[in-house]
């Protein structure tokens, strides 16, 4: 973790389709004092990709992903805070 990340909540986004792209830049534009995006998860890895082109544009660093049966060992490994899968309750 980086410097700058130190006390920052880490965020997973569970679900990569439309709705997601608000989450997403709330994440990494709003709110970036106080949040890390650490992670994808998704049964798409072609929507996944499009929103780490798009982080990269936006001169974000791409973040790993997880095809949605691997949601356990990325919560484990990017020790992601609260998960959240747009137009559902957080995973915390």
């Amino acid at each position: 973790m980086s410097p700058r990340a130190a006390g920052r909540t880490r965020y997973a986004v569970l679900g990569t389709g439309a709705r997601a792209e608000m989450f997403v830049r709330a994440l990494v534009l709003d709110h970036a004092d106080t949040t890390e995006l650490v992670a994808f998860a998704d049964v798409n890895q072609a929507r996944m990709d499009a929103h780490n082109r798009w982080l990269a544009e936006l001169g974000h660093r791409p973040v790993p992903t997880y095809p949605a049966g691997d949601f356990a060992a990325m919560l484990d490994k990017e020790r992601v805070g609260p998960a959240h899968r747009p137009g559902r309750q957080p995973v915390l």
